[in-house]
């Protein structure tokens, strides 16, 4: 991710744009369009990891 925030996909980038556009919270649709996935089981499989972090990370703050 560039300064202004866009991301470049290139052929060694699409895991770190799947996490990042999960992150962001992004649709599976949208980060199927970006990636290039044909399916949106894909797309859940690889950005699950980080979408979990980002819901951890929002349920700790409702603690504080």
């Amino acid at each position: 991710m560039d300064d202004a925030g866009t991301i470049t996909i290139t052929a060694r980038t699409p895991d770190l744009a799947r996490e990042a556009l999960a992150a962001l919270g992004c649709s599976d649709e949208l980060i199927q369009s970006v990636t290039g996935h044909s399916t949106t089981a894909m797309v859940v499989k690889y950005a699950g990891p980080e979408r979990q972090r980002a819901r951890a990370k929002e349920a700790q703050g409702r603690r504080e």
